[in-house]
């Protein structure tokens, strides 16, 4: 992994001046790269309890002052360099409820298709069994802000009538999201999308 260089570089890595840089300096942009990426590897190498913020900014090559001006903890840096691993995935405004969420689920199917990003994922769920904090810091961060956009999709859908007045979006955002972590992980041979059409025509029969 290519080290950070730049202003916020560790002493060692630079030619270093001695001088104290005042406040109000930019953040280094490789300075940011090199933290998440090196926490990144970290956690996949030995998994979170044995990870330590001193191991992180010593292979990132940044001082520790650095690392903990953006992350305060291990668990907020962590869950940032995890959800990095996550390749982006948007929200559709197809015109329609349903063409919104197959669309959505195309698309994270595509982002599921790689070994790197499930074996994170199952490290995820492992420690969030352990470590209330790292699962609330994620959860907050994270899970919620993409809730609240699913959210939006199925709003969308009652304003147009295409789903009953009554109809509880909490509970569905719950029951979409966790049927297609299931069928990532299920043995089979249908594509997520393939399944999850028939999932969502399954739940809005009901709605």
């Amino acid at each position: 992994m290519n080290r950070s260089n730049g202003e916020e570089l560790h002493p060692r890595d630079t030619a270093g001046d001695g001088i104290s840089r005042g406040p109000g300096r930019p953040r280094s942009a490789a300075a940011d790269e090199a933290i998440l990426g090196a926490a990144l590897e970290l956690f996949a190498e030995v998994g979170y309890q044995a990870l330590s913020m001193e191991a992180v900014a010593a292979r990132a090559g940044v001082a520790k002052t650095t690392l903990y001006r953006r992350y305060p903890d291990k668990a907020a840096l962590v869950a940032a360099a995890t959800d990095r691993a996550r390749p982006s995935v948007e929200f559709p405004d197809t015109g329609s409820m349903r063409g919104d969420m197959v669309e959505l689920f195309r698309v994270t199917e595509s982002a599921l298709d790689s070994p790197m990003t499930m074996r994170i994922f199952a490290l995820m769920v492992s420690e969030f069994a352990e470590n209330s904090e790292f699962r609330d810091v994620y959860w907050r961060n994270f899970v919620e802000p993409r809730r609240q956009a699913f959210a939006e999709i199925l709003e969308r859908g009652k304003q147009r009538g295409e789903l009953r007045g009554d109809a509880d979006i909490d509970l569905l955002v719950d029951i979409l999201a966790g049927s297609a972590m299931y069928q990532a992980i299920r043995p089979g041979t249908e594509p997520l999308t393939e399944r999850m059409e028939r999932i969502i025509d399954l739940i809005w029969t009901a709605l």
